[in-house]
């Protein structure tokens, strides 16, 4: 059996969910000590804006080496595609 005890944090306009949570688990860290078996689990909204950003982050890579792909393709050659043309 495990027992749940949520939070919800509000910020003003100019601070982001991701710097209160940073702050909270900065002084968590510091100041709380946890008995054996108990952990904590930052979640929510906060979870999802960072899976969201993590998916953002690998499908920018991805589409930056298919444009890269599709001009070497194109081109013929990874130095053709990058050279400056006059």
């Amino acid at each position: 059996m495990s027992k749940v005890l949520s939070t919800s944090p509000s910020s003003n306009n100019l601070t982001s969910l991701a710097a209160v949570v940073e702050d909270i688990q900065r002084g968590v860290a510091k100041d709380v000590v946890l008995p054996e078996g108990y952990f904590i689990v930052y979640g929510g909204q906060f979870e999802s804006a960072a899976a969201a950003a993590r998916t953002i982050g690998g499908l920018s890579i991805l589409s930056i080496l298919g444009v890269f792909s599709l001009l070497t393709l194109a081109y013929g050659s990874a130095q053709a595609c990058c050279r400056r043309r006059r």
